[in-house]
């Protein structure tokens, strides 16, 4: 009696989890499309174009933007799929290299506000995670410092405790 009346108890949560699997896998797919266009504008537009020029400079930022966006949306499908941290891909990862991708990444915007990011210097080891999501963690942190600094501040990334292959940072502003 227990176990059926748990199994009815969970079936509408059953059901909303496979309805919200089903969502993301579709925008998911649909957003493929459209990004795989745009990649191939941008590619064919570079051809046409001085790549040392400000457009050509723009056009390679947003080939790489569009591969960013491509992997998250992979990433996205394959935790919707996943039922156990086992399917998820970690590595070992140069985390000092996805800082510095992130930083650049975000350079323009930090330019435009008239803030300053920097890293403190310090060797940071490679850890063991999610390349993909580590560079989405640490892009939205940053670009947060970012939008919410006065303009003239700054963003700071520190290394507060570096442990093998684990590291805690440390992300501050002064918005």
């Amino acid at each position: 009696v227990g176990l059926i009346a748990t199994w009815l108890a969970l079936n509408p949560v059953r059901d909303s989890l496979i309805t919200q699997r089903r969502f993301i896998a579709s925008i998911a797919h649909e957003l493929r499309t459209p990004l795989a266009i745009l990649k191939t504008q941008n590619e064919v537009a570079k051809l046409d174009v001085d790549t040392a020029c400000s457009v050509g400079e723009t056009l390679d930022q947003n080939i790489e933007e569009i591969d960013h966006i491509t992997a998250i949306l992979n990433n996205l499908l394959l935790f919707n799929r996943v039922d156990t941290l086992e399917s998820i891909i970690f590595d070992d990862v140069d985390l000092e290299s996805v800082i510095g991708t992130v930083i650049s990444r975000l350079k323009t915007l930090a330019e435009k506000k008239g803030i300053v990011v920097t890293i403190e210097r310090t060797v940071i080891p490679h850890v063991y995670g999610n390349v993909v999501g580590l560079e989405q963690m640490l892009f939205n942190l940053i670009k947060n410092g970012i939008h919410y600094t006065r303009r003239g501040g700054e963003v700071v990334i520190k290394p507060i405790e570096i442990a093998e292959r684990e590291v805690t940072l440390r992300i501050s502003d002064n918005g």
